[in-house]
């Protein structure tokens, strides 16, 4: 049986949208649960009127990985 891993995505903006391996899970803040266990993946956040984030990250297994990231409010030009 293969282990499996979860990510706490945290943002400096509450509801930016969540994509793991370019799937959308869910918004911020969240814990993204069932991820197999000691690989990588790539974590991304968008929000309208914002700029992107993104960011490889290792999944323990079983265990909770911190993630933190921010994304800037892009000017009105």
């Amino acid at each position: 049986m293969g282990s499996y891993g979860m990510l706490n995505v945290q943002c400096n903006e509450i509801g930016a949208d969540v994509y793991i391996n370019d799937k959308l899970v869910g918004t911020t803040p969240c814990v993204i649960k069932d991820l197999p266990g000691d690989s990588r993946c790539e974590v991304r956040l968008e929000k309208a009127g914002f700029s992107k984030a993104v960011k490889t990250v290792k999944v323990v297994g079983n265990d909770l990985t911190h993630v933190k990231m921010k994304i800037k409010k892009l000017k009105n030009e």
